[in-house]
């Protein structure tokens, strides 16, 4: 659902980091020329708007994080209560011990960490991608 955004989102880093790289490397080049045509401002304004590009999509990539961040834990969240339900139903009915109970929480508690770590390498991934 979410690599759509994110592929759009590194399509536009990577498109805004090339014009970066250009507009430095012509400061750097053409300081001379620059110089001497008195173009210094207009340089100087051109390379500030790619900074603020690069500054918005930034800021745009990281709240994308950060929603995406979220979705994932409150996806997490969502399936520890209605695990912690099924079995306290479980229990309550006399079909699972209370001992069983905490082994299957307990479980669930170890599979967590080894998912999450999956999906965030997975992220990192198709990021790279």
């Amino acid at each position: 659902m979410f690599l759509r955004i994110r592929r759009k989102l590194n399509y536009e880093t990577f498109s805004l980091s090339v014009k970066e790289n250009s507009a430095t490397l012509q400061l750097i080049q053409g300081m001379q020329e620059i110089r001497l045509n008195n173009a210094e401002k207009l340089k100087r304004w051109e390379w500030e708007n790619i900074q603020a590009n690069v500054f918005r999509l930034g800021f745009k990539t990281l709240n994308y994080s950060q929603i995406q961040s979220a979705g994932a834990i409150f996806i997490s969240q969502i399936q520890g209560i209605t695990i912690s339900f099924i079995v306290a139903t479980l229990v309550i009915d006399g079909r699972l011990t209370l001992g069983a109970m905490l082994a299957v929480q307990y479980v669930i508690g170890q599979l967590n960490g080894p998912i999450e770590q999956w999906v965030s390498f997975f992220k990192v991934y198709r990021t790279l991608e």
